[in-house]
């Protein structure tokens, strides 16, 4: 764990829930962290996903959705390996956020394939302290991305 903008992977030892789960934090600070489960591919298409915003999904048709944690219900995070989409933020080398709507535009203009994307339903997350607690007990491992 480093600074706000999750420079680190946290690998899980041992919860049913994160059971080899490796995470890539996006956020990490006073206010709590939050992150993603990189290895949980789901069963599903990123166009099944019923939302308010299916319209834009239905761009990725093929693309497979991953299981991003338990926290934030409605809660979508797209990654990307690419630096020259409008609105990215570089989390570590070679791996930028975006959102949805930037994602869709892009593949829209033709700027961006929609196999550029990775998109994780929902995210992992801890309140203010509790990473740094539960790293301490030897629930997490950090490692550098």
């Amino acid at each position: 764990m480093r600074n706000t903008h999750g420079l680190d992977l946290v690998l899980l030892h041992a919860q049913t829930y994160f059971y080899q789960a490796v995470i890539l934090l996006l956020d990490h600070g006073p206010d709590g962290s939050y992150g993603i489960i990189l290895n949980r591919p789901t069963q599903y298409k990123v166009s099944q996903i019923k939302s308010t915003v299916h319209e834009l999904l239905s761009l990725f048709s093929d693309n497979r959705l991953f299981m991003g944690g338990d926290c934030g219900d409605t809660a979508m995070v797209v990654l990307t390996h690419r630096d020259d989409i409008d609105g990215v933020t570089q989390v570590t080398e070679g791996v930028y956020h975006h959102n949805v709507h930037g994602a869709a535009a892009a593949v829209a203009a033709g700027t961006a394939d929609p196999s550029d994307f990775r998109f994780f339903a929902q995210y992992a997350g801890w309140a203010p302290g509790q990473l740094e607690e539960e790293c301490k007990s030897g629930v997490w491992f950090c490692t550098a991305a």
